[in-house]
């Protein structure tokens, strides 16, 4: 299996969502002043927020997340600290079983996919979220605490962490312990 991933004008091409000129075009535009090639042809109205995280979530193989269109449930909300949400940008929107889908800028983020699946004990599914809405939904959900308390929390949960990790190792150091005692 080939590690190449498609370049976003390629991925756009072959969903017929722009043309060869248009891509083209594009690029060339991209040479004079230089910003994301996605932008330049939002901007341009080639084609539509929509449809750009749409190639962007099938370029990535995650499914996009339109915030605007489906807020965060309360419960996955009340799953995933806030301050743990603001230092790995995530949001989680939906609870589906013992899965969270979480909504991400960058859903190709392991370290906070595995942050979130540590402090949260479920299975994650990462979804491509629109970066423009993104800090406003983050916002909205959560609002604005004071940076103490997050820090707070943030030191909570790794004080948590610390602590199970070290119970388990007392506790495989006893076992190992009594495994090894000659029996009298």
């Amino acid at each position: 299996m080939s590690n190449h991933r498609k370049r976003l004008g390629e991925t756009l091409v072959s969903l017929r969502l722009i043309t060869p000129a248009q891509l083209s075009f594009a690029m060339e535009t991209q040479k004079l002043s230089p910003a994301p090639l996605g932008k330049i042809l939002v901007e341009q109205g080639i084609v539509s927020e929509e449809l750009l995280l749409n190639a962007l979530a099938a370029q990535l193989n995650v499914r996009s997340w339109r915030l605007d269109q489906s807020p965060p449930d309360k419960a996955a909300l009340a799953r995933v600290p806030p301050a743990l949400c603001r230092a790995h940008q995530v949001l989680p929107v939906a609870i589906q079983g013992d899965l969270l889908i979480l909504a991400m800028v960058n859903p190709t983020d392991m370290d906070a996919i595995d942050a979130i699946r540590n402090a949260t004990s479920m299975r994650v599914e990462a979804v491509l979220a629109d970066a423009a809405r993104f800090d406003t939904a983050l916002h909205k959900a959560y609002g604005t605490r004071k940076r103490n308390e997050e820090l707070d929390d943030l030191l909570n949960l790794a004080l948590k962490d610390i602590s199970d990790e070290r119970r388990t190792r007392e506790t495989n150091s006893l076992n190992s312990e009594v495994d090894t005692r000659p029996v009298v």
